[in-house]
């Protein structure tokens, strides 16, 4: 298991440090013979905010392009439908 925080960091902002190594991370372990099944969060709000619903979409897709599923904590994600 591997901890990324981002405290003091609005999930608005889409090129985040530990995003962006969370990300890094994902694709270089992927690519070995260790694969990484999820990426949890405490709030689906982490990963990005609804401000520009295509940059946050395009993040989602990255993770999970990997092979990743999404697990939040805190609240319901349901990825089954279009909302």
């Amino acid at each position: 298991m591997k901890v990324f925080r981002e405290e003091g960091v609005s999930g608005k902002y889409m090129n985040r440090k530990a995003m962006n190594e969370a990300i890094r991370f994902l694709e270089k372990e992927n690519k070995k013979y260790t694969k990484i099944h999820y990426f949890v969060v405490t709030d689906a709000d982490r990963i990005a905010r609804p401000d520009d619903i295509a940059e946050a979409f395009t993040l989602e897709k990255s993770i999970e392009g990997l092979g990743v599923k999404i697990i939040t904590v805190n609240n319901k994600r349901d990825m089954e439908t279009d909302e």
